[in-house]
Parts: structure tokens; C-alpha cells; sequence
């Protein structure tokens, strides 16, 4: 899917139900799986209207393994888009959800 932001073409990756993704946190980077989305989508938005209902898959940072929570697209990248370089990590902003 390319998308034209300002003149600029991006290409963004598509992700659905069932993508094992992360719930950025202030614990930490949290495991969790998209269970279903809610919303309209607006490509590269930055906290845009879109809600994702995702499962927790492990206890960590105060959330709890089975916990069903709702959070921002934005602040839930799928897990292939978190890069490790160093001692640090960086998030790929190029995807979006669609039911």
C-alpha cells in the first residue's frame, strides 16, 4: 500500500487481526496479540481514531498475561517493526491495521 504524505510516496505494510504486535509502554516493550480493530484508518495519523482490542501474552511492568485491553494503533507496532540497534531499539512507523 503507498501512501502520499506532503508529496512524499511511502509504503506501508498491512497488519489484521491475530498480528502479534507490542504494547509500547513506560514498563517496556509488553507481548501482546491484536484480537480486533476498531475505527477508521488514516495511514501514517499519529494518534489517530483507531482502536485496537489486543491480549496481553505475558505478565510484565503491571499488566497481566490474558488481560484484554484496548490501546492507540499508534503506541502498538507489530513485533516486525521494532529494530534493535546497540543497546537500543527503534520502532518502523510504516504500517497500518485493517479489519
Amino acid at each position: 500500500m503507498t501512501l502520499d504524505i506532503a508529496g512524499m510516496k511511502r509504503t506501508a505494510l498491512p497488519y489484521g487481526v491475530g498480528t502479534l504486535a507490542y504494547i509500547d509502554s513506560d514498563g517496556g516493550m509488553i507481548r501482546c496479540r491484536v484480537t480486533a480493530i476498531s475505527g477508521e484508518d488514516y495511514g501514517f495519523v499519529v494518534c489517530g481514531p483507531q482502536v485496537l482490542t489486543v491480549e496481553v501474552l505475558e505478565t510484565k511492568a503491571g499488566y497481566f498475561k490474558g488481560e484484554v485491553l484496548q490501546r492507540s494503533a499508534y503506541r502498538t507496532p507489530p513485533r516486525k517493526h521494532r529494530v534493535v540497534r546497540g543497546y537500543s531499539y527503534r520502532i518502523l512507523t510504516n504500517y497500518v491495521y485493517r479489519a
